[in-house]
């Protein structure tokens, strides 16, 4: 936090009078702290020249240093509560959690690593200059770096930031253990998976992998379509093209559709810029921003037109944000991640033994907008019930 105390010259008629401001640069999020991209709240308090004019030219500058203490307090206490790691806005609490398999200790992990998400989503954009693909999943990226013996002080430090039940080591491989399984009981078609390799010169890589279906009669063909990357080349790939009844949501910064995948436990959320600056637009997108689009989306008749993921693959380099607690400082550590997402289409079989195809022909019947992800946008596979991001990326080439 930092204090400012400008005394200004304020030409008025009856004379030279002097008001004291104070500004507070107050950041809202303790978590943004860490990465170096958060958006501040600036407070400005005018004291009226009533106070000044009682304190006069005999107030001395520690009166006056006691004056903006008290101001700035009382400003404070009426802020907003500070979020961080523990206090998700994107993740349920156990009160709000929809469904009852997930533990306390099991939804505080998820939270923590909902947080965490946005961060390293700016990290990636802020530490390079290009525009490249970048995907990861969050929860089992901690879980990878709280296996390796190396980086565990890493992971343990954000536990400062979550309410944790039972930190030691057992007990949270166990809430790890107990998250991916029941993932994949509640979706068998969602495979999830991750490892991490040494290498010869130090560091390490992290091997991840992600796969769903879009189980719908119209994702059984896709169509050839131009995409155009953030270096202005254009490159033909297949889209995927549905029809019906999508939540989505749009404004002057963004267009987001959200897409149910698998059995419809799980949904890709895709947000498409506005505008051409991809990057700069994920570098600042935040937890805050995210919760406001998952908020404010609507049902609406749509035909959604995006990559079908074919061949998705990133590999980068990362530099994760250095974490400072009350007691230490984590250092960043630095690791390679690797990860490959895909959609795979469904069976006129499996169509049929879901149900969905004469479904999907009566949502399909009436035409209605048409949206096209056709440039970079980020998307995120979440868990409806549980709000878990279960994989969050970039779709830049």
């Amino acid at each position: 936090m930092f204090i400012i105390l400008i005394l200004q010259e304020q030409k008025q008629a009856q004379g030279p009078k002097k008001a004291l401001f104070v500004h507070s640069d107050l950041n809202m999020s303790v978590f943004n702290t860490f990465c170096g991209k958060f958006s501040f709240d600036i407070m400005v308090v005018v004291c009226t020249n009533y106070v000044v004019k009682k304190m006069k030219t005999r107030c001395s500058s520690v009166k006056i240093w006691i004056v903006a203490a008290i101001v700035l307090f009382v400003c404070c206490s009426k802020s907003q509560k500070q979020e961080h790691y523990g206090v998700s806005i994107s993740a349920p609490s156990v009160a709000e959690a929809s469904c009852e398999s997930f533990s306390a200790q099991e939804l505080a992990l998820l939270g923590l690593s909902n947080g965490w998400t946005f961060d390293l989503l700016g990290k990636a954009s802020q530490n390079d200059s290009s525009s490249c693909n970048f995907a990861f999943l969050p929860l089992l990226l901690i879980d990878e770096l709280h296996a390796c013996e190396s980086e565990r002080a890493y992971v343990e430090a954000l536990f400062a930031f979550c309410d944790l039940e039972d930190t030691c080591f057992e007990a949270v491989r166990a809430s790890f253990d107990a998250i991916k399984q029941r993932l994949c009981e509640t979706d068998s078609s969602l495979a999830v998976n991750s490892r991490h390799e040494g290498l010869k010169k130090g560091g390490f890589v992290i091997c991840q992998s992600a796969r769903t279906g879009l189980m719908r009669e119209d994702a059984l063909k896709t169509v050839r379509h131009s995409f155009s990357t953030c270096r202005g080349n254009k490159r033909f790939c297949d889209f995927f093209n549905l029809s019906g009844s999508f939540r989505a949501f749009e404004s002057e910064d963004e267009l987001a559709i959200d897409i149910p995948v698998g059995n419809g436990s799980c949904s890709l959320l895709l947000i498409k810029p506005s505008d051409e600056h991809a990057r700069e637009y994920v570098a600042t997108f935040s937890e805050k921003r995210y919760a406001e689009v998952i908020k404010g989306l609507e049902e609406r008749k749509l035909s959604v037109s995006f990559p079908d993921f074919e061949g998705f693959v990133s590999q980068k380099p990362l530099y994760f944000p250095q974490i400072q607690t009350a007691d230490s400082l984590a250092l960043s550590p630095y690791a390679t991640i690797s990860c490959q997402f895909s959609l795979f289409k469904p069976t006129e079989a499996v169509l049929q033994s879901l149900g969905k195809s004469l479904q999907d022909k009566i949502l399909n019947s009436e035409s209605g907008e048409t949206a096209t992800f056709d440039t970079p946008f980020l998307f995120f596979v979440r868990e409806i019930s549980s709000g878990a991001i279960l994989l969050a990326g970039m779709y830049f080439e």
